[in-house]
């Protein structure tokens, strides 16, 4: 187990190639509770290259209830537990098949006929689509599962009239993409029930039956459009994840308006999304905005995502040979562990009562 005089050394071991003063910063390292793994160290390293490429670029780093951040000279990303094993886990898939659930791989010509795959879709790679009322925070969302913030260069554009009007990708980037092995996609589509995306053939035209999960994100009631599509990828088959976003705003709405917890909060809006039939574990209720905080689902959405996909696809051959465990149980046997013994020290505090 690693004391406060080994967590201090290498907090100074980063910080002292800075060469420079860095006035008016107090960092606080946040270790509660933090489940740290091999994957975690693993990306601490290689993003940094080693200790001499943190100290010249400067990394500060917080942990906290799962979530990292890291931060290199101007630039700051998010770097979750769950979004870890989410891309460390898609780089053991064979990209070479398809999902399970493809029209193609059901061996039945009139399905494969009647859901083509779209000329602007690479399924050698892996693809979530992400779908969903204008408002409704999907490229928040986006930027969330990418680990950045919407002041990032690469982030997807956000804020009111922001409409999608078609079909685009965003991949992960730097040493998360080199996690994934810039093997995952994150699509934003146009939302149903347009003159060119028409609800009757939606399925069909955005090509959802070939990605390898569908993002169906919801901010508010649910609409009766986005009832008949989920029961239409339940029926093909297709991860569907009923993504509730800004519970942040309706937590902290109802608390003021009614006096309920956020725990009461969130149970009726768990309870209200299944009411329009959906699944209740396959119901994340997040906040795109902010994405560390632990009361909600973000972690869990990630995890699911990785089984999920796992299931759906074939482990490359290094990664599928006999007496070597599933992609599936790896994540489990990640999850499970705690390689710098961090989970029951108590929280220093640096620069404040």
């Amino acid at each position: 187990m690693v004391g406060h005089d080994g967590l201090l050394s290498f907090a100074g071991t980063v910080l002292s190639g800075l060469g420079t003063t860095l006035n008016g910063i107090s960092t606080l390292y946040t270790l509660s509770h933090a489940h740290l793994t091999t994957d975690v160290a693993a990306l601490v390293s290689s993003t940094a290259v080693g200790a001499w490429v943190a100290a010249k670029a400067g990394v500060a780093m917080l942990i906290d209830h799962g979530m990292a951040t890291m931060g290199f000279g101007g630039g700051c990303i998010s770097i979750s537990i769950g979004l870890v094993h989410f891309l460390r886990s898609l780089a053991k898939i064979d990209g070479n098949t398809p999902p399970r659930h493809a029209p193609d791989m059901l061996e039945d010509e009139e399905e494969v006929k009647n859901f083509p795959t779209p000329q602007w879709l690479n399924r050698r790679v892996l693809n979530w689509a992400v779908v969903g009322r204008v408002g409704a925070g999907k490229s928040s969302l986006i930027n969330a599962l990418r680990g950045l913030s919407a002041q990032d260069s690469e982030a997807a554009a956000v804020g009111v009239g922001h409409t999608t009007k078609r079909p685009k990708p965003y991949s992960f980037t730097g040493d998360l993409a080199s996690l994934a092995k810039n093997m995952a996609r994150l699509w934003d589509l146009p939302g149903a029930g347009t003159k060119d995306w028409p609800s009757e053939s939606y399925v069909r035209d955005a090509g959802l039956r070939h990605f390898d999960g569908v993002l169906l994100v919801v901010a508010g009631a649910f609409s009766d459009a986005e009832e008949v599509l989920l029961k239409q990828l339940e029926d093909f088959k297709v991860p569907c994840y009923v993504v509730r976003n800004k519970v942040d705003q309706d937590t902290e709405n109802n608390k003021q308006d009614n006096g309920l917890c956020p725990l009461e909060t969130l149970a009726e809006i768990r309870s209200e999304l299944m009411q329009y039939g959906c699944n209740r574990d396959r119901i994340f209720l997040v906040s795109a905005k902010h994405p560390q905080l632990s009361d909600f689902d973000f972690q869990n959405l990630l995890y699911t995502m990785a089984d999920d996909v796992s299931m759906q696809r074939n482990d490359l051959p290094e990664f599928a040979e006999d007496g070597s465990c599933s992609n599936q149980d790896q994540i489990f046997q990640d999850a499970q562990s705690e390689p710098f013994g961090l989970g029951d020290m108590p929280i220093p505090h640096f620069g404040g009562a």
